[in-house]
């Protein structure tokens, strides 16, 4: 598994599969079991991490972007664990 250190970040096709992977992995949303809509990035921009992905429903992913602080410590304990199976 490539990670690419000075941004966290994974190789293109390492980040696809794993997308690809916890869309298969966490179908529902990961706060309330709807079906998942989307995979958020829970640290983006100068902090992105490729590794802290979370499936979410539309309502809770426009949550999460609203206030992305409060999101991010709710959020990223499940984003460590998907890493965590994912990278096992």
């Amino acid at each position: 598994m490539k990670l690419i250190d000075k941004d966290r970040r994974l190789s293109k096709a390492e980040y696809k599969k794993y997308r690809t992977w916890l869309a298969d992995y966490q179908p529902r949303c990961q706060i309330c079991n709807k079906i998942a809509d989307d995979i958020h990035h829970v640290l983006f921009g100068a902090y992105k991490d490729d590794r802290t992905l979370v499936s979410l429903c539309r309502e809770h992913h426009a949550e999460a972007h609203k206030d992305k602080k409060a999101w991010e410590s709710v959020l990223l304990p499940i984003a460590h664990e998907n890493w965590e199976a994912y990278a096992s």
